[in-house]
């Protein structure tokens, strides 16, 4: 019997440590588990991303070519449309100049009176290159002759 108290104490003196040396690795056990969980949650999602970003550069480097071609593109029909509406305004005033030229060449022909020695047609350009508009307006060189008593 006495044999049976002595294993009986050799096994009190055993099992409570090492219950608690099991308690402490399976507490243990359980939270590596979770983190491992944890971190192949965040590798799947690293591993969505990578599949997502796979071709940044390229990407990023097509991109970048079309906003400076566009750019380019832009400037360039800036200066054509500049040129452009220079080109018109001048044909309009070589046109103006000629429809002027006739017009005081058959008022000269047609139009008898003294009072009157020619008209013309004025254009005014209101607005920015963007938005114009032209006004007409008939102007007519009047001199009036007055005739004082006695000047001939």
């Amino acid at each position: 019997m006495e044999e049976a108290a002595k294993a009986r104490r050799n096994y009190e003196d055993k099992y409570e440590p090492a219950k608690a040396r099991e308690d402490k690795l399976s507490e243990v056990y359980h939270q590596l588990t979770g983190e491992l969980g944890s971190l192949k949650a965040q590798l799947k999602s690293l591993e969505t991303d990578i599949k997502e970003f796979k071709d940044v550069y390229k990407k990023y480097t097509d991109q970048l070519i079309r906003v400076k071609v566009s750019d380019m593109a832009n400037n360039d029909l800036e200066k054509y449309a500049k040129a452009l509406d220079n080109a018109i305004m001048k044909y309009h005033g070589l046109k103006m100049e000629e429809v002027n030229d006739t017009m005081k060449h058959l008022w000269n022909k047609t139009y008898q009176g003294t009072d009157i020695d020619g008209i013309k047609i004025r254009s005014d350009v209101e607005g920015g290159a963007s938005k114009r508009s032209y006004n007409y307006r008939v102007r007519h060189a009047l001199y009036l002759r007055v005739i004082f008593a006695g000047t001939p």
